[in-house]
Formats: structure tokens, C-alpha cells, sequence
């Protein structure tokens, strides 16, 4: 007999034939077989999170080409961690939150700071509150409204300090012409490269100083990392689970955008963000 799992964020399905589940279940490991369902296309159109809704006419300005447009986003939101290394007092973003909003509700937010075109950047101060997933989920709708395949990935950088393996969300999207998925970190501007001395191109990042949550729970079972490794500052635990890890990179609410991962800020997943890791089809 078989089941059925599927990961419906990055488009695939897994096949397990229970017939060879070993007493310690390492039948998992040996028969598991990753098929790729989902072509790039299926990126270009919006979900629930990066749909702008009435605001669409003010990203169709936004530039196509990646770095511009990643200059663009520095201007309009702040990494609240970088806050006062940004020279900025934490006081002027106390009526702000740092939860995730949809691209339509975020559009919004910014035009009530500051009224204006998004292509100018902003003092500081008047800049929205965000974290690596708003500058990855706005870069991700701007490509999408342009017709490119983007899409979120959640999973570890190497180019943080605090753990070997920082809990972060990058964006990556579909180059055509390379026939191949890119990475963009669009948080990274020249203060983050001046600080942590990473020697790679934002637009373009590595596999080896990314790696998504899939990968790493497959490094963890393997042995080829130590979960200890992986982390978020003070306010996660230093040891993830496999089965957490996993979930880091499989969508399981339905939106094919924030409905997954599992953030572990003190053993609470974070709204909206699942916990399940498969789903049985």
C-alpha cells in the first residue's frame, strides 16, 4: 500500500510504499521519491498574501530589474532589528507591529505614513516596521504583478551572526533565460554587507549560504548538521525538531505564500504560520 504526501507549496509529492516501513520506520528515508508537479507559471499569479488588490497601479510603477527593485523596498520598510544600527530611535515605530501583512494591507500602511510614490525612499522614520518575510512577501507581489514566477522560501542563512544557521525568508524567482530559480535576500543593503562582511550579490544567493527548511531537516536526519546549530536570537530554542524542520518548508494552510513553517518562539507557532509539515492526500 501507498500514501500520498505532498509539500503544495513547492509542488511536489512524495510516494511512500508502506510495504517497506522497517521496524524503525527507516523505510522512510529508502523509499521516499520527490516528483516536481509544479511549473514555474504557477508562481506568476497572486495569492491571498501578495495580491495588491486596489493598490495595484501603485507597484506597476516599481522597477523590473531585481536590484532596483531591491533598492526600492530598503526605502520603504525597516528590519526592526536594524532599527537603531540604521541610526533611528525605536520609539518613532512604537505604534507599529511586526506581524506580517498582506501586500494590499501593507500598500495601505504605507501610504498612511507617508503619502506619496513608493519609487521615492523614505526617511527612516517613515518607513514601515518589517522583518525578512515583508521584504521577501513584497518583492515576491512586484514580480508577480510583472508577470515573473516568484515565490517565498523559509530556511537558514549563513550570513547572520547569533547562530551558524539564522532562521530567515528570502524570495526567489524564475529566470527564464537561465532556466533557473534565483534567490534574492531584497533585506540586504550596504550596511548589512559592511556589518556582516557577506561577499555575495543579494540578487543572487548562493545555495551554500542558504538553505530552506526542507534541507536542513534532511542535513539533521542525515547527521550532516546539528540541529543546535540552527536558530533565531535568544528567543528561539536552540534545538529544532526534524518534524519542525520540515515544516519550515511545507505550505500547508492552502495560500501558497505564509501558510507554513514553524516559527519556534517559545514552542508557539506564529499567526498564521502552520505546523504540519505533510498533508495526506
Amino acid at each position: 500500500m501507498c500514501v500520498y504526501l505532498a509539500d503544495i507549496r513547492v509542488g511536489k509529492v512524495a510516494v511512500l510504499d508502506l510495504s517497506a516501513w522497517g521496524a524503525e520506520q527507516s523505510g522512510i528515508r529508502q523509499h521516499v521519491q520527490m516528483t516536481e508537479l509544479a511549473t514555474p507559471d504557477r508562481y506568476a499569479s497572486h495569492s491571498v498574501f501578495t495580491d495588491p488588490g486596489a493598490y495595484a497601479t501603485l507597484i506597476g510603477g516599481l522597477p523590473r530589474d531585481i536590484a532596483a527593485l531591491c533598492r526600492t523596498l530598503q526605502g520603504l520598510l525597516i528590519h526592526e532589528a536594524w532599527i537603531e544600527r540604521q541610526g533611528l530611535d525605536p520609539a518613532d515605530f512604537s505604534g507599529q507591529s511586526r506581524a506580517t501583512l498582506p501586500v494590499a494591507r501593507r500598500l495601505e500602511q504605507l501610504l498612511t505614513i507617508a503619502p506619496g510614490p513608493l519609487s521615492i525612499a523614505r526617511p527612516g522614520a517613515s518607513r514601515a516596521l518589517a522583518t525578512c518575510r515583508d521584504f521577501s512577501l513584497m518583492m515576491c507581489a512586484v514580480l508577480r504583478h510583472h508577470g515573473r514566477p516568484a515565490r517565498l522560501r523559509c530556511g537558514f542563512g549563513k550570513y547572520f551572526t547569533g547562530h551558524p544557521l539564522h532562521d530567515h525568508w528570502v524570495c526567489e524567482y524564475w529566470a527564464r533565460d537561465a532556466q533557473r530559480w534565483v534567490l534574492v535576500d531584497a533585506e540586504l543593503d550596504e550596511l548589512h554587507r559592511s556589518l556582516l562582511k557577506f561577499d555575495f550579490d543579494p540578487t543572487d544567493v548562493p545555495r551554500t549560504e542558504f538553505i530552506t527548511g526542507i534541507e536542513a531537516w534532511k542535513r539533521c536526519r542525515s547527521g550532516a548538521i546539528d540541529p543546535a546549530q540552527l536558530g533565531h536570537g535568544s528567543t528561539t530554542r536552540s534545538v529544532l525538531c526534524p518534524r519542525q524542520l520540515g515544516a519550515r518548508s511545507a505550505r500547508t494552510r492552502g495560500d501558497r505564500d505564509l501558510g507554513m513553517g514553524y516559527m519556534a518562539r517559545g514552542g508557539r507557532a506564529e499567526p498564521g504560520i502552520g505546523r504540519r509539515c505533510l498533508v495526506a492526500l
